[in-house]
């Protein structure tokens, strides 16, 4: 198979096959090459992750379409993506891929609020993806599923472990990098979160809109806020082209010019997300306002926020690494607040 355009050859393989055997033939042509212009041009070398495990090439494609959808993370999406990896598993109930986009449904419906009971959806998700493990124990992606499932439950050890076995298996698993970015990111890795972002972003031709978000995040966290502007900007044009909703990249660019000084900016860019009127009076105040309109109504399992402006912490002492911040942090659960600690101010 060659590029006509460029002249590079994109695939080639010999077979030497009886007759009787044409058809397993041609479908497996089929697989191949679909699998080499994804390697090529969209998905890079972890596409050979999804045909892994399965010479049913129906299978194979349903689990692939199921893999896109899941990872859109939209509702209906999300439940198209369920019932194509169940049509998948009718076909190959041996094939683990099916398995762990069973588990990523599972896990969406918790991390983007969906799901009616948490519990038991994060509960289907780990046993899912133990499922495909019994079936495939190197298997990467449902060694790096499950590693941001233990992310979410608060168990690093346990992610971090996941996450390190995946890329060890795959060393070219583009999301295997992605994950583990985020898991080292809230262990307080910083710089090595930078690190396995870049090169995740390296190993995928044409890498999702989560992947510059997470090196926008990276950014953000190594205070580089310059870095996350360009970034964030990149992403608000992929926005408009219908790649992701139209508010994706604004808690970037809000907590960039924040660090900046550039509070005017700020301001702007949390009108954009609804937020405005007298609660915009200063900087501490957009954080705040964006936080309860954008953040704290998703909060479903325990969650512990640190660090809270100045401005809305009058009788908390100044963190004593940032003097825009309070030694004050927040429980929360259900998406609502049930606590509330801070260092008391000695000398009001």
């Amino acid at each position: 198979l060659i590029d006509a355009t460029k002249g590079h050859q994109l695939w080639s393989e010999s077979y030497d096959r009886e007759v009787k055997d044409f058809f397993d033939v041609q479908d497996e042509i089929t697989k191949e090459i679909i699998t080499a212009l994804e390697v090529k041009l969209t998905k890079g070398e972890q596409a050979r992750l999804f045909a892994k495990g399965t010479d049913n090439v129906e299978a194979w494609a349903l689990g692939a379409k199921a893999w896109k959808l899941a990872t859109n993370y939209s509702k209906e999406n999300n439940v198209k993506a369920r019932e194509l990896s169940k049509d998948a598993l009718k076909l190959d109930p041996d094939y683990a891929f099916p398995w762990t986009v069973q588990a990523q449904t599972h896990f969406t419906d918790v991390r983007v609020g969906y799901s009616k009971n948490p519990e038991e959806s994060i509960k289907k998700a780990i046993q899912m993806g133990k499922k495909a493990l019994a079936l495939d124990p190197e298997d990467p992606l449902a060694h790096s599923l499950l590693g941001t499932v233990y992310l979410f439950q608060r168990k690093h050890e346990e992610a971090l472990a996941e996450g390190q076995r995946a890329i060890s298996i795959a060393p070219n698993y583009a999301d295997g990098y992605h994950n583990l970015s985020q898991i080292m990111r809230y262990s307080g890795r910083f710089e090595e979160a930078l690190t396995l972002i870049k090169k995740g972003i390296r190993l995928y031709p044409n890498p999702k809109v989560g992947y510059p978000w997470t090196l926008g995040r990276a950014y953000v966290d190594l205070g580089r806020y310059e870095e996350t502007i360009a970034i964030a900007k990149q992403l608000q044009e992929r926005c408009l082209k219908g790649e992701c909703q139209p508010w994706f990249a604004k808690p970037h660019l809000i907590a960039s010019y924040m660090g900046l000084g550039r509070e005017d900016e700020a301001k702007a860019e949390a009108k954009k997300l609804g937020v405005e009127g007298d609660e915009m009076i200063n900087w501490g105040k957009v954080i705040e306002s964006v936080w309860e309109a954008k953040v704290e109504p998703t909060l479903m399992q325990p969650t512990f926020i640190a660090d809270f402006p100045v401005e809305i912490s009058p009788l908390a002492k100044k963190h004593r690494d940032n003097d825009r911040l309070t030694e004050r942090f927040e429980l929360f659960i259900g998406g609502q607040e049930m606590g509330n600690a801070f260092s008391e101010l000695n000398d009001p």
